[in-house]
Protein backbone atom coordinates (compact mmCIF):
# COMPACT_ATOMS: atom_id res chain seq x y z
CA UNK A 1 0.00 0.00 0.00
CA UNK A 2 0.78 3.46 -0.86
CA UNK A 3 1.86 5.85 2.27
CA UNK A 4 -0.68 8.64 2.89
CA UNK A 5 0.66 12.21 4.04
CA UNK A 6 -1.83 13.91 6.04
CA UNK A 7 -1.05 17.48 5.43
CA UNK A 8 -2.04 20.31 8.71
CA UNK A 9 -1.03 22.94 10.69
CA UNK A 10 2.23 22.18 12.64
CA UNK A 11 2.38 24.03 16.70
CA UNK A 12 4.27 26.85 15.47
CA UNK A 13 1.72 27.94 12.74
CA UNK A 14 -1.23 27.63 14.51
CA UNK A 15 0.24 29.90 17.13
CA UNK A 16 1.03 32.64 14.13
CA UNK A 17 -2.50 32.27 13.15
CA UNK A 18 -3.90 32.52 16.42
CA UNK A 19 -1.85 35.99 17.39
CA UNK A 20 -2.13 36.92 13.42
CA UNK A 21 -6.56 36.60 14.56
CA UNK A 22 -5.43 38.34 17.84
CA UNK A 23 -3.93 41.25 16.64
CA UNK A 24 -7.20 41.62 13.50
CA UNK A 25 -9.15 41.61 16.54
CA UNK A 26 -7.41 44.44 18.67
CA UNK A 27 -7.50 46.76 15.42
CA UNK A 28 -11.10 45.75 15.17
CA UNK A 29 -12.69 46.45 18.02
CA UNK A 30 -11.37 49.88 18.60
CA UNK A 31 -12.63 50.76 15.19
CA UNK A 32 -16.22 50.06 15.87
CA UNK A 33 -15.90 51.71 19.02
CA UNK A 34 -15.23 54.86 16.90
CA UNK A 35 -18.35 54.51 14.75
CA UNK A 36 -21.06 53.04 17.50
CA UNK A 37 -19.39 56.36 19.49
CA UNK A 38 -20.18 58.56 16.17
CA UNK A 39 -23.24 57.38 16.02
CA UNK A 40 -24.52 58.01 19.08
CA UNK A 41 -22.66 61.17 18.61
CA UNK A 42 -25.04 62.01 15.60
CA UNK A 43 -27.78 60.19 17.06
CA UNK A 44 -27.48 63.00 20.06
CA UNK A 45 -26.99 66.06 18.28
CA UNK A 46 -30.51 65.10 16.86
CA UNK A 47 -32.27 64.91 19.32
CA UNK A 48 -30.86 68.32 20.71
CA UNK A 49 -31.53 69.57 17.16
CA UNK A 50 -34.92 68.61 17.82
CA UNK A 51 -35.72 69.95 21.07
CA UNK A 52 -34.14 73.60 20.00
CA UNK A 53 -36.37 73.58 16.55
CA UNK A 54 -39.22 72.59 19.51
CA UNK A 55 -38.44 75.36 21.62
CA UNK A 56 -38.49 77.53 18.20
CA UNK A 57 -42.25 76.12 17.19
CA UNK A 58 -42.96 77.00 20.92
CA UNK A 59 -42.47 80.82 20.51
CA UNK A 60 -43.72 80.62 17.26
CA UNK A 61 -47.28 79.82 18.68
CA UNK A 62 -46.94 81.38 22.49
CA UNK A 63 -45.07 84.79 21.15
CA UNK A 64 -42.21 83.18 24.32
CA UNK A 65 -39.78 80.96 24.98
CA UNK A 66 -41.16 78.25 27.57
CA UNK A 67 -40.02 78.98 31.02
CA UNK A 68 -36.93 77.45 32.61
CA UNK A 69 -38.61 75.80 35.57
CA UNK A 70 -41.74 76.46 37.19
CA UNK A 71 -40.37 77.13 40.97
CA UNK A 72 -40.23 79.74 43.41
CA UNK A 73 -42.05 83.31 42.28
CA UNK A 74 -39.09 84.79 43.92
CA UNK A 75 -35.26 83.79 43.87
CA UNK A 76 -34.96 84.85 47.26
CA UNK A 77 -37.87 81.86 48.34
CA UNK A 78 -36.08 79.41 50.73
CA UNK A 79 -39.20 77.19 51.51
CA UNK A 80 -38.41 73.50 51.33
CA UNK A 81 -40.25 70.37 50.96
CA UNK A 82 -43.24 69.70 51.61
CA UNK A 83 -43.81 73.39 52.58
CA UNK A 84 -43.14 74.43 49.03
CA UNK A 85 -45.71 75.05 46.49
CA UNK A 86 -44.74 75.30 43.29
CA UNK A 87 -45.22 72.90 39.99
CA UNK A 88 -41.20 72.58 39.78
CA UNK A 89 -41.89 71.91 35.83
CA UNK A 90 -38.79 71.57 34.12
CA UNK A 91 -38.68 73.53 30.21
CA UNK A 92 -38.65 69.69 28.38
CA UNK A 93 -42.88 69.08 29.29
CA UNK A 94 -44.05 72.33 27.92
CA UNK A 95 -42.06 71.01 24.35
CA UNK A 96 -44.01 67.78 24.73
CA UNK A 97 -46.99 68.79 21.82
CA UNK A 98 -43.85 69.85 19.45
CA UNK A 99 -41.94 66.70 19.37
CA UNK A 100 -44.82 64.30 18.45
CA UNK A 101 -45.35 63.54 22.25
CA UNK A 102 -48.81 65.55 22.49
CA UNK A 103 -50.71 62.06 23.69
CA UNK A 104 -48.49 61.76 25.92
CA UNK A 105 -48.72 65.44 27.27
CA UNK A 106 -52.53 65.65 26.99
CA UNK A 107 -53.01 62.55 29.74
CA UNK A 108 -49.80 64.76 31.55
CA UNK A 109 -52.44 67.80 31.59
CA UNK A 110 -55.84 65.13 32.30
CA UNK A 111 -55.99 66.49 35.80
CA UNK A 112 -54.42 69.81 36.83
CA UNK A 113 -56.10 72.94 35.85
CA UNK A 114 -55.85 73.87 31.92
CA UNK A 115 -53.56 76.91 32.91
CA UNK A 116 -51.14 74.93 34.99
CA UNK A 117 -48.07 75.51 33.16
CA UNK A 118 -48.44 79.13 33.30
CA UNK A 119 -44.98 81.20 34.29
CA UNK A 120 -47.55 83.59 36.29
CA UNK A 121 -49.24 81.05 37.92
CA UNK A 122 -48.33 78.64 41.37
CA UNK A 123 -49.68 75.31 42.18
CA UNK A 124 -48.86 72.58 44.12
CA UNK A 125 -45.73 70.17 43.04
CA UNK A 126 -46.34 67.92 39.81
CA UNK A 127 -46.47 64.77 42.26
CA UNK A 128 -50.01 65.81 44.21
CA UNK A 129 -51.55 65.17 40.39
CA UNK A 130 -51.92 62.02 39.77
CA UNK A 131 -52.34 62.25 35.83
CA UNK A 132 -48.79 63.98 35.84
CA UNK A 133 -46.81 61.41 38.25
CA UNK A 134 -48.13 58.40 35.94
CA UNK A 135 -46.57 60.87 32.88
CA UNK A 136 -43.52 61.49 34.15
CA UNK A 137 -42.50 58.03 34.46
CA UNK A 138 -42.43 57.52 30.82
CA UNK A 139 -39.21 56.71 29.06
CA UNK A 140 -38.68 59.45 26.11
CA UNK A 141 -35.79 58.43 24.12
CA UNK A 142 -35.45 61.63 22.34
CA UNK A 143 -34.41 63.51 25.71
CA UNK A 144 -31.48 60.29 26.68
CA UNK A 145 -28.12 60.20 25.01
CA UNK A 146 -27.44 57.01 23.19
CA UNK A 147 -24.02 57.31 24.77
CA UNK A 148 -24.94 57.57 27.89
CA UNK A 149 -26.44 54.05 29.67
CA UNK A 150 -30.10 55.61 30.94
CA UNK A 151 -29.67 53.80 33.98
CA UNK A 152 -32.42 54.33 37.02
CA UNK A 153 -30.48 56.39 40.12
CA UNK A 154 -29.72 53.83 42.80
CA UNK A 155 -30.71 57.16 45.31
CA UNK A 156 -32.65 60.31 43.78
CA UNK A 157 -34.05 61.72 40.62
CA UNK A 158 -33.50 65.18 40.40
CA UNK A 159 -36.32 67.23 39.74
CA UNK A 160 -35.17 71.28 40.88
CA UNK A 161 -32.22 73.36 40.95
CA UNK A 162 -31.96 76.51 43.08
CA UNK A 163 -29.16 78.74 42.77
CA UNK A 164 -28.82 80.92 45.91
CA UNK A 165 -26.62 83.84 46.36
CA UNK A 166 -25.28 84.63 43.43
CA UNK A 167 -21.27 84.58 43.12
CA UNK A 168 -21.03 82.49 46.24
CA UNK A 169 -22.23 79.39 43.59
CA UNK A 170 -24.51 77.74 45.85
CA UNK A 171 -27.41 75.71 45.27
CA UNK A 172 -30.15 73.67 46.49
CA UNK A 173 -31.29 70.20 44.42
CA UNK A 174 -34.90 69.20 45.96
CA UNK A 175 -35.02 65.69 44.81
CA UNK A 176 -37.40 62.42 45.59
CA UNK A 177 -35.11 60.08 47.46
CA UNK A 178 -35.07 56.74 46.56
CA UNK A 179 -37.45 57.67 43.26
CA UNK A 180 -35.85 55.02 40.76
CA UNK A 181 -38.56 55.10 38.11
CA UNK A 182 -38.90 58.43 36.88
CA UNK A 183 -38.05 58.89 33.17
CA UNK A 184 -34.87 60.67 32.87
CA UNK A 185 -33.08 63.49 30.57
CA UNK A 186 -29.54 63.92 29.21
CA UNK A 187 -30.43 67.48 28.47
CA UNK A 188 -31.61 71.21 29.92
CA UNK A 189 -32.02 74.44 29.57
CA UNK A 190 -29.49 76.88 29.81
CA UNK A 191 -29.44 79.34 32.70
CA UNK A 192 -26.46 81.66 32.15
CA UNK A 193 -23.65 82.12 34.27
CA UNK A 194 -25.58 81.99 38.00
CA UNK A 195 -29.51 82.39 36.45
CA UNK A 196 -31.38 85.04 37.92
CA UNK A 197 -28.44 86.14 40.45
CA UNK A 198 -26.68 87.75 37.92
CA UNK A 199 -28.45 90.07 35.14
CA UNK A 200 -25.19 90.61 33.17
CA UNK A 201 -24.90 86.94 31.86
CA UNK A 202 -28.39 85.84 32.76
CA UNK A 203 -29.04 82.88 30.19
CA UNK A 204 -32.43 82.13 28.35
CA UNK A 205 -34.16 79.64 30.79
CA UNK A 206 -34.44 80.76 34.16
CA UNK A 207 -37.31 80.50 36.97
CA UNK A 208 -40.55 81.10 35.54
CA UNK A 209 -38.43 82.98 32.46
CA UNK A 210 -40.59 84.63 29.47
CA UNK A 211 -37.84 85.54 27.07
CA UNK A 212 -38.26 85.71 23.05
CA UNK A 213 -35.36 85.00 20.50
CA UNK A 214 -36.06 88.89 19.21
CA UNK A 215 -34.77 90.39 22.39
CA UNK A 216 -31.36 89.08 21.82
CA UNK A 217 -29.06 91.90 22.28
CA UNK A 218 -26.18 92.88 19.73
CA UNK A 219 -23.23 90.63 19.97
CA UNK A 220 -25.64 87.82 21.48
CA UNK A 221 -27.10 86.26 18.25
CA UNK A 222 -28.75 82.99 18.31
CA UNK A 223 -26.40 81.57 16.56
CA UNK A 224 -23.81 82.56 19.22
CA UNK A 225 -25.80 81.65 22.39
CA UNK A 226 -26.24 78.48 24.15
CA UNK A 227 -29.82 77.22 24.85
CA UNK A 228 -29.66 73.75 26.12
CA UNK A 229 -27.14 71.55 27.17
CA UNK A 230 -25.90 67.58 27.94
CA UNK A 231 -25.90 66.69 31.37
CA UNK A 232 -25.47 63.51 33.07
CA UNK A 233 -25.91 64.01 36.43
CA UNK A 234 -23.24 62.58 38.96
CA UNK A 235 -22.18 58.68 39.82
CA UNK A 236 -21.05 57.67 43.41
CA UNK A 237 -17.51 55.53 41.59
CA UNK A 238 -18.13 52.96 44.39
CA UNK A 239 -21.87 52.12 42.90
CA UNK A 240 -22.18 50.87 40.13
CA UNK A 241 -25.47 52.58 39.35
CA UNK A 242 -26.31 56.27 38.61
CA UNK A 243 -26.82 57.84 42.23
CA UNK A 244 -28.26 61.37 41.14
CA UNK A 245 -29.91 61.88 37.39
CA UNK A 246 -32.52 64.45 36.57
CA UNK A 247 -36.00 63.44 35.34
CA UNK A 248 -37.63 65.14 32.13
CA UNK A 249 -40.28 66.30 33.90
CA UNK A 250 -38.18 68.28 36.30
CA UNK A 251 -35.33 69.04 33.78
CA UNK A 252 -33.32 72.04 35.51
CA UNK A 253 -32.45 75.30 34.23
CA UNK A 254 -28.64 74.66 34.17
CA UNK A 255 -25.98 77.34 34.64
CA UNK A 256 -22.43 77.47 33.48
CA UNK A 257 -20.83 79.79 36.36
CA UNK A 258 -18.86 75.90 38.15
CA UNK A 259 -17.52 75.94 34.47
CA UNK A 260 -17.11 72.13 32.50
CA UNK A 261 -14.67 69.82 35.13
CA UNK A 262 -13.12 67.05 33.89
CA UNK A 263 -15.37 64.70 35.62
CA UNK A 264 -19.35 66.61 35.07
CA UNK A 265 -21.06 67.24 38.61
CA UNK A 266 -25.00 67.06 38.91
CA UNK A 267 -24.89 70.65 39.34
CA UNK A 268 -22.68 71.37 35.52
CA UNK A 269 -23.60 69.87 32.11
CA UNK A 270 -21.66 67.20 31.30
CA UNK A 271 -21.47 64.24 28.88
CA UNK A 272 -20.51 60.52 28.24
CA UNK A 273 -19.22 61.98 24.31
CA UNK A 274 -15.15 61.84 24.41
CA UNK A 275 -13.53 65.03 24.81
CA UNK A 276 -16.71 67.45 23.75
CA UNK A 277 -19.91 68.19 25.50
CA UNK A 278 -22.98 68.83 22.97
CA UNK A 279 -25.17 72.93 22.76
CA UNK A 280 -28.01 73.60 21.17
CA UNK A 281 -27.47 76.79 20.24
CA UNK A 282 -30.26 79.50 20.33
CA UNK A 283 -31.05 79.09 16.10
CA UNK A 284 -31.83 75.88 16.71
CA UNK A 285 -28.03 74.42 15.58
CA UNK A 286 -26.07 71.77 17.77
CA UNK A 287 -22.43 72.11 18.44
CA UNK A 288 -19.83 70.28 20.43
CA UNK A 289 -17.81 72.43 23.26
CA UNK A 290 -14.32 70.90 24.46
CA UNK A 291 -14.48 70.07 27.65
CA UNK A 292 -11.73 72.29 28.14
CA UNK A 293 -13.23 75.26 27.01
CA UNK A 294 -11.95 78.58 28.46
CA UNK A 295 -14.30 79.34 31.63
CA UNK A 296 -14.56 82.94 30.35
CA UNK A 297 -16.01 82.25 26.62
CA UNK A 298 -18.16 79.19 28.10
CA UNK A 299 -19.81 82.31 30.36
CA UNK A 300 -20.21 84.73 27.84
CA UNK A 301 -21.64 82.35 25.39
CA UNK A 302 -24.23 81.39 27.89
CA UNK A 303 -25.62 85.05 28.41
CA UNK A 304 -28.49 86.12 26.06
CA UNK A 305 -28.01 90.12 26.81
CA UNK A 306 -24.36 90.28 27.86
CA UNK A 307 -23.08 91.89 24.25
CA UNK A 308 -19.73 90.03 25.15
CA UNK A 309 -17.75 88.65 22.13
CA UNK A 310 -16.02 85.49 23.00
CA UNK A 311 -13.23 83.78 21.32
CA UNK A 312 -15.21 81.24 19.38
CA UNK A 313 -11.93 79.02 19.00
CA UNK A 314 -11.80 78.37 23.03
CA UNK A 315 -14.58 76.26 22.93
CA UNK A 316 -14.20 74.20 19.47
CA UNK A 317 -13.06 70.71 19.37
Amino acid sequence: MRGRTRSGFTLIELLVVIAIIAILIALLVPAVQKVREAASRAQCANNMKQIGLAAHSFESANKRLPPGVLGPMSPLDTTKPPTFAYQLIGTLPHLLPYLEQAPLYNQMMNGPPADYMSPSKVYPGFWNYGSMWAAAQARIPLFLCPSDEPTAPSVASMVYLQLNGGNSGTADAWFFTGITYLGLTNYAGVSGYFGDFNATYIGIYTDRSVHSLGQFTAGDGTSTTLMFGELVGASNDAMPTRDVAWSWIGSPCMPTGWGLPTKSQWYTFGSKHTGIIQFCMGDGSVRGIVKSADFNSYVFASGWRDGRPYDDGALMP
